[in-house]
């Protein structure tokens, strides 16, 4: 007699989809996603003037439950095209990410964004990964700045 075996193992299997669905629902996408073993969790906020923004994400990322400090470059990739689409006049966005829970751009009234980067490095330090998105007649493009670059690229950019 298998047969009781393998139902029990059919009511155990519902029941845990059951869980986990009506888990999600109550409490929402985001403690779910919490709770499995890989999550990326961002936030961003940007500023712009004269066709360029300054955008700042902050991210926590898990993989396996172990904190990862960077994230995938696809990741990044995905993130600046949807953003870099949003805004038909807009030729560069500058990306800033930093693996901490939140940040949020300082208040500058009528500041151009490498004004605000410098309130921002100041505030933050560097951060963990940079990326460019630029929209040019053959298509937008995202660069990723390599990490040993990162320094010069951002003194390029600030006004110290």
């Amino acid at each position: 007699m298998k047969y009781p075996s393998n139902r029990l193992g059919l009511v155990v299997t519902v029941s845990l989809i059951a869980l986990v669905t009506l888990t999600a629902s109550t409490l929402g996408s985001k403690a779910v996603g919490h709770a499995w073993p890989n999550f990326t969790d961002k936030s961003s906020q940007s500023v712009c003037m004269d066709g360029t923004c300054l955008e700042v994400s902050a991210f926590q990322r898990r993989k396996l439950y172990i904190p990862q400090d960077r994230l995938r470059q696809d990741q990044v990739e995905r993130h600046v095209l949807k953003t870099g689409s949003k805004a038909t006049d807009i030729d560069q966005r500058i990306h800033l990410f930093y693996n901490q829970e939140t940040a949020s751009l300082p208040h500058c009234e009528r500041c151009q964004p490498n004004e605000v980067l410098d309130l921002v490095l100041e505030q933050y330090g560097d951060p963990d990964q940079i990326a460019i998105y630029k929209r040019q007649e053959t298509g937008e493009t995202v660069t990723l700045i390599k990490e040993e670059d990162m320094a010069s690229f951002l003194e390029g950019l600030s006004m110290r």
